[in-house]
């Protein structure tokens, strides 16, 4: 260490005093005559400090593999003082605060301290965890537990099941179920089991044996009908010779329609009603055509005998369907000739019976 030559500061009051010239110039005598004063600076390099009788210098260091400090002394600028990198933790932390993050690498948790005292999942260690127990429980302590009791789950998202048992399952509706086209499970002589994939032909059914066929026989499959309370009559003529009645004769009463499943499939197609004449004995005519053709399907006379009186009249017709599209069949009625009215459904002199009196239309397909 160097000492710099000593000399007495003389007292501020006197040297203020005896001195002359300007404020400045005072003042700079003055702390030239301090520095001047018996200070010893220290000749190591570092961060001055006093210890009360001198001057010395420190230097700030760290801890190996534990703090780091870049340039102690203070000499190229501030020190700075950061963890190491290679700082491997110490055997005791008071408090850690809260880590928001890493992976745990450590030991295992005593119960005491939050964990399970336990390395995997197992009967110990759900036993460890306070307010718990696997009493009844099967497992090893490295495989998961399993409940010999029946736990209620709330909500729980179970993935894909491999096994179990559904019997005593509630909530599980129509709309939830798929199906694929697997016969394994198909009903059979021996099994319950499903029905089979329909053959989409309207006229099979399944039989014993688990296959989808044909009846034999003719078998009724389709019945369409209608009843009418209408009463109606016309002077329009439907003539009485050896010609096909026309679909712009005589007066269209009611009309139905079928749209048969197949076009072999056998029609049946009645109608029933009775029907009356005016002023003198007559001739009241039936016919049934189909759609637009203009010649009749089929017709039929009906004489009553005496004016006012009443007579049943019934038509029958039976065809090959020919079609599997919706078609329409019509019934229209005529009179003899335009001389007398012909009335359908009623009495010449008025209805009959209410609404009990009434005419039936239906139309019956068989299968062939």
């Amino acid at each position: 260490m160097s000492t710099l030559t000593t000399k007495k500061l003389p007292a501020i009051d006197t040297k203020l005093t005896t001195e002359s010239g300007t404020m400045s110039t005072v003042y700079h005598r003055f702390f030239r005559n301090f520095s001047e004063a018996s200070i010893s600076v220290p000749a190591t390099p570092g961060i001055v400090v006093s210890t009360g009788t001198a001057f010395v210098t420190r230097t700030i260091a760290g801890t190996g593999s534990r703090i780091e400090v870049t340039n102690g002394n203070g000499i190229s600028g501030n020190p700075t003082i950061d963890l190491s990198t290679s700082y491997v933790g110490q055997s005791s932390i008071t408090t850690l605060g809260t880590i928001t993050t890493g992976v745990w690498n450590g030991t295992t948790l005593a119960v005491g301290y939050g964990g399970t005292g336990a390395s995997a999942a197992s009967i110990t260690a759900f036993n460890n965890i306070t307010g718990y127990s696997a009493a009844g429980a099967t497992g090893t302590t490295t495989t998961n537990l399993v409940f010999s009791t029946s736990p209620t789950l709330v909500t729980p998202i179970l993935g894909t099941p491999t096994s179990g048992t559904l019997t005593n399952c509630t909530g599980y509706t129509d709309a939830n179920l798929s199906t694929s086209d697997i016969t394994t499970n198909n009903s059979s002589t021996t099994k319950h089991g499903f029905c089979p994939k329909l053959s989409n032909v309207a006229t099979q059914y399944l039989d014993g044996s688990g296959a989808f066929s044909v009846p034999a026989g003719t078998v009724a499959i389709n019945r369409v009908s209608t009843q009418i309370t209408t009463v109606d009559s016309t002077a329009v003529v439907i003539p009485i010779d050896n010609t096909i009645p026309q679909n712009t004769e005589g007066k269209e009463y009611v009309t139905l329609a079928i749209t048969p499943g197949n076009s072999a499939n056998i029609l049946v197609i009645e109608f029933d009603s009775y029907c009356s004449i005016a002023t003198a004995a007559s001739t009241v005519t039936v016919a049934l055509f189909q759609d637009t053709t203009a010649d009749a399907l089929a017709a039929i006379p009906c004489t009553v005998p005496v004016a006012t009186y009443v007579m049943p009249i019934r038509l029958r017709h039976i065809m090959a369907a020919g079609t599997t599209s919706a078609t329409t069949f019509k019934i229209r009625f005529g009179t003899q000739n335009t001389l007398d009215s012909a009335y359908i459904n009623q009495g010449a002199s008025g209805a009959l019976f209410s609404t009990a009196s009434r005419s039936n239309f239906s139309i019956t397909e068989y299968s062939v």
